[in-house]
């Protein structure tokens, strides 16, 4: 059965982000909570720039903390600031693609 998400539903999903560590980087887990935009919405926030599609995008996040390690609050001001930071948004529109392109369910055309 194939439901359509309700307004405002989110749904959580693992990003993984690169983060620069001294000379080289790591990897850093975090669950962002997606909403579903529809496909022209999607496009016109991604037109107007990073933090304005995130921003619409985000409904919350897990392991998202500031420069002294305390939880960060998911906000649109903290989600702009986030992305900010080009290996934050690559990351998470990464994750976004990885839940959610539909060339991932792909299985080819009936009878073929």
């Amino acid at each position: 059965m194939f439901r359509l998400p309700r307004e405002g539903e989110t749904f959580p999903t693992r990003c993984v982000i690169e983060a620069p560590v001294g000379e080289g980087s790591e990897e850093r887990e975090i669950t962002v909570h997606f909403r579903i935009l529809p496909a022209r919405r999607f496009a016109e926030l991604a037109r107007e720039g990073d933090a304005a599609l995130l921003v619409e995008l985000i409904g919350g996040w897990e392991h998202v903390c500031d420069a002294a390690g305390e939880p960060l609050p998911c906000d649109a001001e903290n989600v702009a600031a986030a992305t900010e930071l080009p290996y934050f948004t690559l990351g998470v529109i990464r994750g976004y693609q990885d839940r959610f392109a539909p060339v991932k369910n792909f299985r080819g055309l009936p009878g073929y």
